[in-house]
């Protein structure tokens, strides 16, 4: 039996060990979908990209 959980997190590092897919919303509009890995190496969107370079670089710091 296949199992499906969904989860929404911020926490970008436990998103990328744990996620199978990931999809990116952006004021309740999915704007990219996809591989978690694909997201965080070449995001497709332009909104997705700010997203992610303001996560990382707050948990980086």
């Amino acid at each position: 039996m296949k199992q499906i959980l969904r989860l929404l997190s911020r926490e970008m590092d436990f998103a990328k060990e744990v996620a199978d897919r990931a999809v990116v919303f952006d004021r309740g509009d999915i704007v990219e979908t996809g591989y978690p890995e694909e997201i965080f190496i070449s995001p497709e969107t332009g909104r997705t990209t700010v997203f992610l370079s303001r996560i990382l670089k707050r948990s980086i710091i």
